[in-house]
């Protein structure tokens, strides 16, 4: 049978795992009564292998995958059987003497599982450790011992918690445990997307890593959020200017705060919000009015007038913002030329002190006397015996 009529006769595709892991790879087959548990032998990147069918096949038409699926061989012969069984009782053996001569090794790593294959010989051997571990001496001894070739495998903390299983902070089984079948990349910024608390111990699953539900959801927020408006953006409305605070995309609630008073907060809808914005509702005036005569409606004069008070109460919060403004630019500027003027004054009276203490006679290093006469030293003084300077 050439290769045209081996691909047009397979019409199903299946999932098959090979090892405790739990992994499961897909296969196109031309067998559609497989049942799960069932054995197949299947072609791999990794050549010939058996496995066991967990997933019932369904028709090659609904595959989605990126992938070019391998194919299934055959279902297993009696030869196929035996070695299967072989590999089975080699796998366990395989496994308890790795796990004594790491022990004797005094390696700090936990083998998980071994993995027989009859049709490659080789034994592929599993384990976990914190940091990394030096195997070569291991590999030698398991390789003389089981007499196959070894493949030792460490494995992350995301494999060791889909393998030992256990209940998630939603009270649920893991998601890799139970029906994940790979792992994605799972960065904080999914977090921040969705506006969680960046409480890393609360965002981590029992893998201590970052839990998998965070992508679930990343793609729906992105879409939602843009269509809201930018936190810090600001609003124009009636009753004055206002800054987005926050908002929740469930609840599609915007809570937004006065630029003039901060304690002035307002929580509306999404679509109310972008209402106002646009000046598609009535100033809250109007409403307040129109509430208490009865009437949903205005008389256009009316109307008019409440419009233009509105307008001119606007005006004047400008200008008195205006105001304020110009009167804290030359406050500050006034600050300024003090500053440089108290400078320039410290400078001058800094070079007059200079000039004093340079025009100041030096003293004498030696009798600190300066330049005065030595005459008051009892040494020096001589007696005036002219009696008729008296």
């Amino acid at each position: 049978m050439d290769d045209l009529d081996i691909r047009s006769s397979l019409t199903h595709f299946v999932g098959i795992k090979f090892d405790a892991s739990g992994k499961v790879y897909f296969f196109a087959t031309p067998f559609d009564d497989s049942e799960e548990g069932d054995i197949l032998v299947a072609d791999t990147i990794n050549g010939i292998e058996i496995g066991l069918v967990a997933s019932a096949p369904r028709p090659l038409d609904e595959y989605d995958g990126q992938i070019e699926l391998r194919r299934i061989l055959r279902h297993p012969t009696k030869s196929d059987l035996d070695d299967y069984e072989d590999a089975i009782k080699r796998s366990k053996k395989a496994l308890k003497i790795a796990t004594e001569q790491a022990a004797k090794l005094g390696l700090d790593m936990k083998i998980s599982d071994a993995v027989y294959s009859p049709f490659r010989n080789t034994c592929t051997i599993s384990f976990f450790a914190e940091h990394r571990v030096d195997f070569r001496e291991l590999a030698k001894i398991l390789a003389s011992q089981l007499g196959c070739y070894i493949d030792l495998r460490m494995k992350a903390a995301r494999d060791k918690a889909k393998m030992v299983g256990g209940i998630g902070l939603c009270g649920l089984p893991l998601c890799c445990s139970n029906f994940l079948e790979g792992f994605g990349a799972i960065s904080i910024s999914m977090a921040k997307n969705q506006m969680l608390t960046l409480n890393i111990p609360k965002l981590s699953g029992p893998c201590n890593k970052l839990m998998c539900c965070l992508a679930y959801e990343d793609e729906m927020y992105s879409k939602e959020k843009a269509r809201f408006p930018k936190v810090g953006s600001i609003i124009h409305t009636p009753d004055g200017d206002y800054m987005i605070r926050d908002f929740n995309i469930l609840s599609e609630i915007v809570r937004i705060v006065s630029t003039e008073n901060s304690s002035d907060i307002k929580t509306i809808g999404l679509d109310e919000m972008d209402d106002l914005a646009k000046g598609r509702i009535r100033p809250k005036v109007i409403i307040e009015k129109a509430a208490v005569a009865g009437d949903a409606s205005l008389p256009e004069s009316q109307f008019l007038n409440e419009i233009q008070k509105e307008e001119e109460e606007k005006q004047k919060r400008e200008r008195n913002r205006d105001k304020k403004d110009r009167n804290f630019n030359q406050k500050q500027n006034n600050n300024k030329n003090n500053q440089n003027n108290k400078g320039n004054n410290q400078q001058g009276h800094k070079e007059q002190n200079n000039n004093q203490n340079n025009n100041r006679p030096r003293h004498n290093r030696h009798h600190g006397h300066g330049n005065r006469p030595n005459n008051h030293n009892p040494r020096n003084f001589q007696p005036n015996n002219n009696k008729n300077n008296k």
